[in-house]
């Protein structure tokens, strides 16, 4: 879907009840095209649901106006969340559309509604990667990592402590009890993801659906590999979402007894701080500023901090949509002291004249060699 498209839509109906786009409503654009890209919404079924979305809040928040906006990126993140599908239906037989426009459902009711879908059997899932279009994971690996996540899972169903259990199978486990502790039990899927990446011995790239998880995903294996002892960078596209992760998840990192912080909008002596935590979130773009910092303005902001693992969330987006971005380090270069005298002369011969073209000189004209 053509997101110019999308904008008309998004504009027509919220404007002029908000205001001009900002990075929410870029962010809800976003999400409509989510579901025309990840789980195949017809364009017009997106303008149906979404027309449906304002005549619900209208009706049932109508004395909360100012916050729509919220209100709708929240239930649109839901729908992705849980995968929801235009010929989805719920236990009771209703389609997403039908419950949106039953005033008489609650908000609450409704997300429990979206939710109450069983997830996918680890079979489902391993037949899933395998038959994939772009499937570069050998039978092997597979194997193992429906050993391990079965074994795993046996664990968590019997609520045993895995002392029987070694390796990555301990390590998943103590993982999943601190989620299920502070947040939830993972899905397989997120298991899965995670068995996926643990045991590379490089960087390796993975594709995670829309509504499978992805922030959990990234959580435990940030913890994982700090636990042994690595110190961990995970650069997100937004400073927003690098927040919200960080506030979301810092019960669970807490738990493992991880220290985690956010780098975003630090001064230098705060940032120095930041980074003495074994888990940092932020964008590609603060991480760049404050490497330049460290190395080229030769400020003390990474400390004894070394380069060991970096996690990088919507990698489409920071390298293709933003690769061209630039960052630019404004500061004082001692060198250029000596052009002083040379601007200064510039700047009083060019003072001299006033429009150009008007042949008025102000004050008398030096010559300029």
């Amino acid at each position: 879907m053509d997101p110019r498209v999308i904008h008309r839509v998004v504009t027509s109906f919220l404007a002029p009840r908000l205001f001009s786009p900002n990075e929410n409503e870029k962010s809800l654009v976003k999400l409509l095209q989510g579901l025309v890209r990840s789980i195949k919404w017809r364009p017009e079924d997106v303008s149906e649901l979404f027309e449906a979305l304002l005549q619900r809040f209208e009706t049932v928040c109508r004395n909360d106006r100012s916050h729509l906006l919220t209100w709708l990126l929240q239930m649109l993140h839901w729908i992705q969340v849980n995968y929801i599908t235009p010929t989805w239906r719920s236990n009771s037989g209703r389609s997403l559309l039908e419950l949106v426009r039953d005033t008489a459902v609650t908000n609450e009711a409704l997300k429990a509604c979206l939710g109450d879908d069983e997830d996918k059997t680890l079979d489902e899932i391993i037949k899933e990667i395998r038959d994939g279009e772009f499937n570069q994971v050998n039978n092997e690996l597979l194997a193992e990592v429906r050993d391990i996540v079965s074994s795993v899972q046996a664990a968590l169903r019997s609520r045993s402590s895995g002392s029987e259990l070694t390796g990555l199978r301990k390590v998943l486990l103590t993982l999943c009890q601190a989620a299920e502790k502070t947040h939830f039990r993972p899905r397989l899927t997120q298991m899965v993801s995670w068995c996926l990446m643990a045991p590379a011995k490089t960087g390796r790239l993975i594709q995670v659906g829309t509504g499978e998880g992805k922030s959990c995903i990234v959580a435990m294996f940030a913890a994982y590999r700090a636990l042994r002892g690595e110190k961990v960078d995970i650069m997100s596209s937004s400073s927003v979402l690098a927040e919200r992760d960080m506030r979301d998840w810092k019960k669970f990192y807490d738990a493992l007894k991880i220290s985690v912080d956010c780098n975003i909008n630090k001064q230098d002596e705060d940032s120095k701080k930041c980074y003495e935590s074994q888990i940092v979130y932020g964008t590609a773009e603060q991480f760049t500023r404050d490497w330049l910092k460290h190395h080229v303005l030769r400020k003390d902001i990474f400390g004894q901090r070394t380069f060991q693992c970096a996690i990088v969330d919507e990698v489409d987006s920071l390298m293709l949509d933003k690769g061209h971005d630039v960052l630019y380090l404004s500061s004082d270069m001692p060198a250029l002291q000596h052009l002083n005298p040379l601007l200064a002369l510039i700047w009083a011969t060019a003072n001299q004249y006033s429009k150009v073209g008007s042949g008025h000189i102000v004050g008398r004209k030096y010559p300029f060699h």
